[in-house]
This record gives structure tokens, sequence and C-alpha cells, in this order.
């Protein structure tokens, strides 16, 4: 059992470190730019996925002498948020029990899944919406057993993907990459806690009465 849940965070820290390292550099429809004198002779690059760092490359003709574009983070960024995402991960696989920190690392899983799912889909509406369908049973899986409420985990998977998405939004689009995470996970962390102390309290006031 402990061998499938190391194996199950590995693929986590890569998966979601991926995903967080290819958002700065994906964007809407890439290698879709035309080259060419004239329609008859317009061509434009293939696009394929990188796998290691995860991004596009865009693949041009051999001898090709356009300025060539690619959207693959740098080895650099790549490892950084890898480290990040693993540190994270280490510190709070020990502490799931504490709502806030399971918070944060769900959001983070969401903003990473969006990641993955902007490289696959090409499209930003397309990845947020996917993400959102797809975040949302997994947040679950992970919540439901520690929170130990059916129907707070059911609230708090609908609602952290809508949460983590508007979170990285206003400062992704400006260009503050580790900024728009720290938001996610602050507002994974703050959902989490408010729906803990909300159940506690209403279980506290059930038995008073």
């Amino acid at each position: 059992m402990k061998v499938l849940i190391a194996i199950g965070l590995v693929i986590a820290v890569f998966g979601v470190g991926s995903g967080l390292a290819a958002l700065p550099v994906t964007v809407n429809e890439p290698c879709s730019t035309w080259y060419g004198a004239n329609e008859a002779d317009a061509w434009r690059p293939q696009a394929a996925t990188n796998l290691v760092p995860l991004g596009t490359r865009c693949e041009y003709p051999p001898g090709s002498r356009t300025l060539h574009e690619d959207h693959v983070p740098s080895t650099f960024s790549y490892a950084a948020w890898l480290v990040v995402v693993a540190a994270s991960c280490a510190f709070t696989v020990s502490r799931w029990c504490v709502a806030a920190l399971r918070g944060a690392a769900c959001a983070l899983l969401i903003a990473g899944l969006f990641g993955l799912l902007y490289v696959y889909w090409g499209e930003y509406t397309a990845a947020a919406f996917s993400s959102c369908v797809l975040g949302a049973p997994l947040v679950f899986a992970l919540d439901v057993r520690a929170r130990a409420d059916l129907q707070g985990s059911l609230l708090f998977c609908l609602a952290l993907p809508v949460i983590a998405n508007a979170a990285w939004f206003v400062p992704g689009l400006l260009g503050a990459y580790a900024a728009a995470a720290a938001c996610v996970a602050l507002g994974g962390a703050l959902a989490s806690f408010a729906l803990d102390q909300a159940s506690r309290s209403f279980v506290a006031g059930a038995d008073v009465a």
C-alpha cells in the first residue's frame, strides 16, 4: 500500500509540476502562424507535444528561415516548479487532516491539471472547463475521507475548481505566475478552512439543540 501511495505521489508531483511549469508559456492555438509569399504557398509549423519539460513544440520544415516559435518552459523553470510542488506535497501529505493545507494542495492540483489540459487542448476556455469537470471527482476522492462529511466534500469539490481557476486568472493574465500559484493555494486553503469551520459550527449547534 505504501508503495502505491509513493507512486501516486510521484505521479502527482510530476503531473502538477509539469502543468504549472507549462502555464506561463502556453498560448491559445500554438504554432498557428501561417507563412508563405501567397495563399497557394502558405504553410504553418506542426504542433507537437514535448513531454519533458511539458509544452508545445513547433516543428518547421528543414531549412526554413523563419523565426522559430516554441512553447516549452526552460529546464530551470521546469525543475523549479517540480521542487516547489514536491516540497509542498511532502509538507502537506503528513498533515492531510488539516483542512487548510488539504485545500491548498487540492487547489494546486486543479491548477496543474488546468496546465496539462491547456497544453493538450491549446485553448484556454476548454482547458478551464475540462479542469473543472475532471478536477471535481479528484478533489472529492482526496477530501472525503479526511473531512468525514459527505455533503461538505461534495460542496467543496464542486466549488474548488471554480475558485482555483478564478484565483489564477488575474495574476496569470498579468504574468505573475508565482503569485498566481500562491493565490490558488490561498483560495483553496481559505475555502476548505471556512467549510470546515461552518461544518463544525453546524454540528455544535445541532448538538446543543
